[in-house]
């Protein structure tokens, strides 16, 4: 016989189950979409949402109506008044986090990949304003690996993380995490990711402790000791209302809640471009540290490609709605600029073997990555009315080529 429910309250505009541990939260609207979207369950628009909704109301006991499925206490909450529907994107149907589902209502879709692969995308395209940002996208990123996501400004790095997390509804295409669809993770999987956006929405009228002490009701292994000594190291006021805080301190709160979930896959986007040069090189170090300890896999999107390079064990460059190139740090490390200069008709006929890539400055004027044993080749035999010069750069002048 099925278990009744517990008295509760629940958010009265979108009928979303509050835990009653959690004195003073009145809505969850502010915080679904980029927060904690994993452990709520809830399935995003990228809408932050309306700060509106904040009446609370009991909930009558009594069995799921819906599932027929024993209560789950508070502690993991999800909507149980309306159907969940898998793979939504609307932003209306949630995943009850806790609950058993069955494998169809996880809606896994026959999508299962390699056990090696954390995110897979294929095919992947997003428009906005009917202007491409994602265009027939291809991404495969191994578990363990560290990666280093560079791009323009504009280039799409957000929007390419949140539709591999599902937060986003991708025009076509499709991506997975840990062998499920990204638009209807599993409660399970939900509790092994943590992102932290490049803008951090938390509940301002709380102090650093209880959202963590709010968070900590979500994931099962929240780590309070690790959360507080991460917020001691990085002197991080936890007794302070978030909404006094910094942009800079609130950012720390935000990769300390990240980190204290001890996620598998850690999402960042832009997460130190507000902080100082003391705490970014705190968050660098203990992420390099992170991984020595367990297997993690970190998204890193940063235009601070020297933080970058000192912890990613490869770089992805998106450019044109697509990944140009992806490979390991040794790789750019091993490859210089060419500079080709001479009759325009002469360098459109030239061609140069295993160059990753020739780009026109203006005419008469080229500019390739290549190798340095073939750069030196090149130097040394140099094609007829074409001068060559070499230049040694680091990665963040290198990747930019593929930038202009």
């Amino acid at each position: 016989m099925a278990a009744t429910r517990a008295p509760s309250t629940v958010c009265a505009s979108c009928r979303t189950y509050l835990p009653d541990a959690a004195p003073g939260i009145a809505s969850h609207h502010s915080v679904t979409g980029d927060i904690f979207p994993f452990a709520l369950g809830r399935v995003a628009t990228g809408k932050r949402g309306t700060s509106a909704c904040r009446q609370r109301r009991p909930v009558p006991p009594g069995p799921c109506a819906l599932h027929s499925c024993p209560w789950t206490p508070p502690q993991v909450t999800g909507r149980h008044d309306a159907a969940p529907a898998a793979g939504s994107i609307s932003g209306e149907a949630t995943i009850p986090a806790g609950n058993i589902l069955s494998d169809a209502m996880r809606g896994t879709g026959g999508c299962r990949m390699t056990e090696n692969s954390a995110i897979t995308a294929r095919g992947l395209r997003k428009n906005f304003k009917f202007q491409p940002v994602l265009d027939h996208l291809d991404l495969t990123i191994e578990r363990s690996e560290t990666i280093g996501l560079l791009g323009s400004n504009g280039a799409g790095k957000t929007t390419l993380l949140k539709s591999l997390l599902g937060l986003l509804r991708p025009d076509g295409g499709r991506s997975t995490v840990f062998g499920e669809l990204s638009t209807s993770l599993s409660p399970e999987n939900r509790a092994r990711i943590a992102y932290v956006p490049q803008q951090p929405g938390q509940f301002a009228w709380l102090t650093g402790k209880a959202m963590l002490g709010y968070v900590s009701m979500f994931y099962p292994a929240f780590d309070g000791a690790y959360a507080e000594e991460l917020a001691d190291r990085w002197k991080l006021a936890l007794a302070t209302p978030i909404g006094v805080l910094s942009p800079g301190q609130q950012q720390r709160l935000s990769i300390v809640r990240a980190l204290a979930t001890r996620p598998e896959l850690l999402v960042l986007d832009e997460p130190i471009a507000s902080l100082d040069p003391a705490t970014r090189i705190g968050v660098i170090d203990e992420l390099s540290d992170e991984r020595r300890r367990r297997p993690i896999t970190v998204i890193f999107s940063s235009h601070l490609i020297g933080d970058l390079e000192r912890f990613c064990s490869q770089f992805a460059i998106l450019t044109n709605g697509r990944i140009a190139v992806m490979e390991r740090v040794e790789w750019f490390r091993n490859h210089v600029r060419v500079t080709l200069e001479g009759d325009e008709s002469a360098l459109e006929s030239l061609s140069i073997p295993r160059a990753a890539l020739i780009r026109k400055i203006r005419p008469g004027r080229r500019a390739a990555v290549v190798e340095r044993n073939d750069a030196a080749a090149l130097s040394a035999a140099p094609p007829p009315k074409i001068r060559i010069s070499i230049e040694e750069l680091d990665i963040e002048a290198l990747a930019s080529e593929w930038m202009q």
